[in-house]
């Protein structure tokens, strides 16, 4: 069980935040956190209402967030993958086995 499920059983036993992040082992903000969050992972309406009111949408605001964050997340994974051996060699073998499914997918449409 993950810690944010954890936390959202604590709550709906009307538990409090603090008594919660000691039990859990986490931070009492973590425990806001999670415990705002739904069960499938999608927005609260409080998370909607925020980036509606500042950005203008909620799709706006996580469009901005990728423009921001672009070439931070760009050069991490290039240095990622030049400098460390074991990340390239899984990357290269899922890349060959995508490439190996496609080939067949080709072929059984050809048929």
């Amino acid at each position: 069980m993950s810690k944010a499920s954890q936390i959202r059983e604590l709550y709906a036993q009307g538990l409090g935040t603090a008594e919660i992040a000691r039990i859990v082992g986490c931070r009492m903000e973590y425990v806001r956190v999670a415990g705002r969050q739904r069960k499938d992972g999608s927005n609260s309406s409080a998370d909607v209402a925020w980036r509606t009111k500042h950005f203008g949408s909620n799709q706006a605001y996580w469009k901005a967030n990728n423009e921001r964050t672009k070439d931070r997340r760009s050069a991490y994974y290039r240095n990622r993958y030049w400098g460390d051996p074991s990340y390239r060699a899984q990357h290269l073998a899922r890349c060959k086995e995508y490439h190996r499914r496609k080939r067949l997918e080709r072929v059984e449409n050809r048929v």
